[in-house]
């Protein structure tokens, strides 16, 4: 059992979609199942603790397309809403790594500080 979801990691589903890997995760939510929300939006009850995962196809590199996994408890891999499990793929790695960005500054000759800004990696 997995501690935790990082983004990187390659998931799938017990219902047969994926593999996916994860872009962006929000946790500590407890927002109450979107069914439930729609049919009562002031009385909809909070559901336990879990995550939301933002993910991209692996099998098809030039998807740009995400798809979204919610409400799964993160230390059990299950729903919080139904019997659906995330299943983590040990054996599939990214078919290209994740586009990160990254914030450089550096000293100039005479010592001023200068700033390069964002850098895509």
């Amino acid at each position: 059992m997995v501690n935790r979801l990082e983004v990187g990691m390659v998931v799938k589903t017990n219902y047969g979609t994926g593999p996916y890997q994860i872009v962006d995760i929000i946790r500590k939510c407890d927002c109450p199942h979107p069914v439930e929300e729609i049919n009562n939006p002031s009385g909809a009850r909070r559901s336990k603790r879990h995550i939301h995962l933002t993910c991209r196809h692996t099998n098809n590199p030039n998807k740009r397309d995400y798809s979204y996994l919610n409400g799964f408890d993160e230390k059990t891999l299950k729903s919080v809403w139904n019997k659906d499990r995330l299943i983590i793929c040990d054996d599939i790695m990214p078919s290209e790594p994740i586009q990160t960005s990254m914030d450089m500054e550096f000293k100039g000759k005479d010592d001023n500080l200068c700033q390069l800004g964002s850098i895509d990696m």
